[in-house]
């Protein structure tokens, strides 16, 4: 286990640890880091270029899950002023986003993959105002499910059996 807490703090995983707490700092999970508990994080920030469990986010934390291998594998859940940046990372596991009063509260922009890859493993991703999708919606048993007040597609969107619940935006061509 490890605790992050001074405004100033910073560390790296490159190996394998159990729950992270993140109060304050920057934590970077590097590619090959394994994080194999609960990440909490309530303030500072933490770079995913590794793989993680379940992460909940809140206050004025921001969690980047990256494209060069960061994968979430459990459960996500997003609150209060904090903000999550898929920038091309995989989610595995079911994704809540709950808006307040912060800036950018209940909004959560996919620039990746958010995918039900395991046959029957449902994956709903809970957004209280606004979903914009510029990656990759993917599931193979359609058991992939966005939820949101608005749902805004842009150009070059991708979804394949995918059930999108809430107002639809489009913004260029999309391929569903």
């Amino acid at each position: 286990s490890l605790a992050l807490t001074g405004d100033t703090a910073s560390a790296s995983n490159a190996g394998s640890i159990g729950t992270l707490t993140v109060s304050a700092g920057d934590f970077d999970n590097q590619s090959g880091g394994l994080v194999s508990g609960k990440t909490t994080i309530s303030g500072g920030s933490l770079t995913n270029n590794g793989t993680m469990s379940d992460l909940d986010a809140s206050g004025s934390s921001t969690v980047v899950d990256n494209a060069t291998g960061g994968k979430i594998t459990g459960a996500v859940t997003v609150s209060d002023s904090a903000q999550l940046l898929a920038m091309g990372g995989a989610f595995g596991g079911n994704v809540t986003v709950l808006g307040d009063t912060g800036a950018g509260a209940g909004v959560l922009t996919n620039h990746g993959l958010v995918e039900s890859a395991a046959s029957g493993a449902a994956v709903t991703v809970t957004v209280s105002d606004t979903f914009t999708n510029t990656g990759t919606l993917q599931s193979s048993d359609g058991a992939l499910t966005i939820e949101a007040d608005t749902i805004v597609l842009s150009g070059g969107s991708v979804t394949n059996g995918v059930t999108l619940k809430g107002a639809l935006e489009s913004s260029g061509d999309l391929t569903l």
